[in-house]
């Protein structure tokens, strides 16, 4: 085109009456054509056409888009589109969540939350999935709650603590009466002297068990508590229809969970119930009352001249018997000897197989702290 154009019509405005004038105003005018039919060819070989503007009939005729590398994208990486990573983790990885039905779920009575349960803690929870370690079927054995009795230091069980009665008299007689004070087997000092000899009688009363302080306590034996490990799978709220439709990881039940210990709901597959909780609780109780008991020998009353009960001069046993004093000491107002005055005594007296116990039962308990119900299908 470009060569018929150029010579045939550069000859006929040649040959007319313009001369050579005219000749190279033609020549201008087809060199102008040529560069503008050069322009409107590279325009349209950008478009994708060819020279007799249509697109190209194969895919050998133009570029393929997809073979440019996309630009960088705001991170600095390329610009496509990261695929989306999968919404649930198989123990240690990743594993498909691809429910977008909401079936299951809508389904739960209020409270109600999907989880995947273990009875063991062999296997993982998935990586993005919340693992709660609890224990379940917690029990108590016989003995795991006794009762224990202190005695108190400050307050013990004596055989010679209170008010010893008494009564004295001549020729046989024990008439006139008198409290002693007793304060444990030390030196106590009379209120008033008393005179005593050959023909005084005593009647002394034994001071009766005093039995003090016993505080009562409980023993805990933790050993006889037993539970078994289970492991609880709190999914992603994109994986919880695809949970509570049964789709877990391997090793785990497909289950829904309550706070509280509840029952499971009346209707739909979660019907297999287990209590579970963060750790299995002994309580123990009933160990409230302990009691200090002993037995008393037979006491002896011994009288002194002085008030630090060094000068003994008579005794008499608290058998409650009115009786002679005896006299083993020498000049102590025995037969033939003038009267003495008595001013102190000492209530000897012996506390045997003295013990603090339990007047009450031990109770035994076990809970689950933080207890949560878990049904499964």
């Amino acid at each position: 085109m470009f060569k018929h154009g150029r010579f045939k019509h550069g000859r006929r405005f040649a040959s007319s009456g313009g001369g050579a004038v005219s000749g190279v105003r033609a020549s201008a005018v087809v060199t102008s054509g040529v560069v503008t039919m050069m322009a409107l060819a590279a325009v349209m070989s950008a478009c994708g056409l060819d020279i007799v503007g249509s697109a190209p009939s194969s895919a050998t005729d133009s570029l393929d888009a997809s073979t440019e590398p996309p630009s960088p994208g705001p991170d600095g990486r390329d610009g496509s589109s990261p695929s989306k990573p999968d919404a649930t983790s198989g123990p240690g990885g990743p594993g498909p969540c691809s429910s977008t039905s909401t079936a299951c779920i809508s389904g739960l009575e209020a409270g109600w939350t999907p989880v995947a349960f273990a009875t063991s803690r062999t296997a993982s929870c998935p990586t993005d999935y919340a693992t709660a370690d609890v224990v379940t079927n917690a029990n108590v054995a016989d003995g795991a709650c006794s009762c224990t009795c202190e005695t108190s230091k400050t307050d013990p069980p004596s055989c010679a603590h209170g008010t010893m009665a008494s009564a004295t008299g001549t020729n046989g007689t024990c008439s006139v009466s008198g409290p002693v004070p007793v304060s444990d087997t030390s030196c106590t000092s009379l209120p008033l002297p008393l005179s005593v000899n050959a023909n005084v009688n005593a009647k002394l009363t034994a001071v009766p068990f005093y039995p003090g302080t016993c505080t009562a306590g409980i023993n805990k034996d933790e050993t006889k508590v037993t539970s078994s490990a289970a492991r609880v799978c709190t999914p992603p709220p994109a994986c919880n229809e695809d949970v509570c439709a049964g789709d877990v990881p391997s090793g785990f039940s497909a289950c829904i969970a309550h706070e509280g210990d509840v029952a499971c709901p009346t209707t739909g597959p979660f019907v297999k119930r287990t209590l579970a909780g963060a750790s299995a609780d002994l309580t123990c109780g009933g160990c409230s009352t302990c009691k200090n008991s002993a037995s008393c020998g037979v006491a002896t009353v011994r009288l002194y001249g002085d008030a630090t009960c060094n000068q003994q001069i008579a005794e008499r046993a608290a058998d409650d018997v009115c009786g002679p004093l005896k006299f083993p000491m020498a000049g102590g107002g025995g037969p033939g000897q003038g009267a003495r005055d008595v001013v102190s005594v000492r209530y000897d007296v012996a506390m045997v197989a003295g013990a603090c116990s339990s007047t009450s039962s031990p109770t035994s308990d076990v809970s689950l702290a933080q207890p949560r119900t878990i049904c499964c299908r």
